[in-house]
């Protein structure tokens, strides 16, 4: 089904201030403290170590994800119905969990419900996977590529 919400590249990478989800509808922490215990994981998750970042560099992933999120979200939109909720959800569920990343575990972990609404997105919700890939492509293809390292 076609999107009703077209941005283009240069407008999903500016910084229109949009709600931030914690789930489908429901609003999260803009930011401060409360956003940081919003986003944490117990555990050794966030261990800079473990994943060889500095601890600055991890200090920002969850707005870098979030603003991942945003420049998306219009894929998952169509004329009457707003899913980019649950696809926030599934894409937190997928790079935060350990392990056991299924619909229930990862919908019990991100909005505390049973994981039907986050499968049926999946599944069933007419969001435009192809629309997605297309602005994965223009995003490349607009990034200039790396410098030549001098030899």
């Amino acid at each position: 089904m076609e999107s009703c919400h077209k941005l283009t590249l240069e407008d999903s990478r500016g910084r229109v201030p949009l709600p931030r989800f914690g789930g489908h509808g429901r609003e999260r922490p803009a930011d401060g403290a409360a956003a940081e215990t919003f986003d944490s994981v117990a555990g050794t998750l966030h261990d800079p170590q473990r994943w060889g970042l500095s601890s600055e560099a991890i200090g920002t992933l969850g707005e870098r994800l979030y603003e991942f999120w945003r420049r998306f979200r219009n894929g998952f939109k169509t004329c009457t119905r707003d899913t980019s909720g649950y696809a926030y959800d599934y894409l937190r569920g997928q790079l935060t969990m350990d392990g056991e990343r299924n619909f229930a575990n990862m919908a019990r972990n991100m909005t505390g419900d049973d994981g039907q609404a986050l499968q049926h997105f999946m599944a069933n919700s007419p969001w435009s996977g192809p629309g997605v890939f297309q602005q994965i492509q223009a995003e490349i293809t607009a990034t200039p590529p790396w410098p030549k390292a001098a030899r």
